[in-house]
């Protein structure tokens, strides 16, 4: 009876784990379409900025879109990724603010309607910047 129980938890452990690895390959619904050039403020110019070759390697299939933002104030630019082509490009920014030599001096939660981001202030060689950035699923 034990070798028998023994067999039957190791199967479903195998199938389980098989199940758990096949899933990863199961892609996802594109959303390319939710990515929809954002709306310029009162007094801006909005353009599209091309991504770096890098970047393109970098993201591989996953949708990405970026726009610079320019007015009266600063710059801003905004950066959109849909991972559902590429899952793992998704990742927490401040990785690779860190390792452009970027030092966080601030990292705080902002609440928006449908969730909540992270506004963090990061500073390198004596220049200052923020950034704010959030994931959503749809």
């Amino acid at each position: 009876m034990n070798k028998r129980y023994n067999r039957l938890a190791w199967g479903a452990a195998v199938v389980i784990a098989l199940a758990a690895a096949m899933w990863r390959l199961v892609p996802l619904p594109d959303a390319e379409a939710r990515i929809a050039p954002l709306a310029a403020g009162r007094g801006q110019r909005m353009d599209t900025l091309a991504l770096k070759p890098w970047e393109l390697e970098f993201f591989g299939e996953a949708h990405v879109r970026r726009w610079l933002a320019q007015g009266s104030g600063p710059a801003v630019i905004a950066t959109v990724v849909d991972g559902s082509r590429n899952r793992r490009v998704v990742h927490d920014p401040v990785f690779c603010f860190r390792g452009a030599g970027w030092t966080v001096v601030a990292d705080e939660p902002l609440v928006l309607s449908n969730g909540e981001a992270r506004r963090v202030t990061l500073r390198r060689e004596g220049a200052e910047m923020e950034a704010v950035y959030w994931f959503a699923d749809g």
